[in-house]
């Protein structure tokens, strides 16, 4: 239980901060459409 315990508490803040980018991208693109179009 201890193994499976110490990767679940790194991976969780990874996890959070790919999902802060994502959010983050989302919101650029929405604000820049043009962006969209370049791509």
């Amino acid at each position: 239980m201890k193994d499976g315990s110490a990767p679940l508490i790194p991976s969780d803040p990874p996890y959070k901060n790919k999902m802060m980018v994502t959010i983050t991208d989302g919101a650029l693109t929405l604000k820049q459409p043009s962006l969209i179009l370049a791509a």
